[in-house]
């Protein structure tokens, strides 16, 4: 699984001399805190990993906090796609990497019971035609659905991003708009599937 030769090229190296308790792996979602709390040299920003070797990890982050790197304190994994996402070894194999869906459309939503029970599931199909998968649909399906605060499905439905993260057992999905149908809510399972937008 490679991540494209930019996003390699724009990474950078944190090394430590003793080994950070989080378990992590490639494509994890990690918060960075730098600096001393309550100081000007505090930050906390979040970054990818692109690869964990000994006693170094190669992460993708904003050029902005390049100069924190070097004051680190603190490693905290926030998302593990390849763990909690069923699927998306497949999409990070065909992309690359783990999109954040940039201005990609939502061209169906689906929310409904499951079954006889009382659990929500929701599905989304999401096309992009003109980013990092132009060539495929991506169908997400959210089971156990909690706390769910979305808004109607509207004609056009453009993602700024799509955002996961842990809340206790549960995952965090935020569906972050510039236009149309947008939320976010707790789901118990998340499954991924891709199919190819050729007709």
């Amino acid at each position: 699984m490679k991540f494209p030769k930019e996003q390699e090229s724009l990474a950078f190296r944190l090394s430590f001399l003793a080994a950070p308790s989080l378990k992590l792996q490639r494509h994890d979602r990690i918060l960075v805190i730098a600096g001393q709390s309550g100081t000007p040299t505090w930050a906390a920003f979040t970054a990818i990993v692109i690869r964990h070797e000994p006693g170094s990890l190669l992460l993708f982050a904003s050029l902005q906090y390049e100069s924190r790197l070097k004051d680190v304190v603190r490693l905290e994994l926030l998302f593990s796609p390849l763990t909690s996402i069923t699927g998306i070894a497949g999409v990070i194999e065909t992309i690359g990497f783990l999109p954040p869906f940039h201005y990609a459309e939502i061209t169906h939503a689906d929310l409904k019971a499951e079954d006889e029970s009382l659990e929500k599931m929701l599905s989304i199909t999401i096309n992009d035609t003109t980013g990092d998968f132009s060539r495929y649909t991506v169908s997400f399906r959210f089971e156990g659905i909690d706390e769910a605060n979305l808004s109607p499905f509207e004609k056009q439905n453009v993602l700024f991003q799509l955002e996961f993260s842990y809340a206790g057992e549960k995952i965090r999905v935020v569906l972050d708009a510039q236009t149309g149908f947008e939320g976010s809510f707790l789901c118990r399972k998340v499954s991924v599937r891709m199919s190819s937008a050729l007709v």
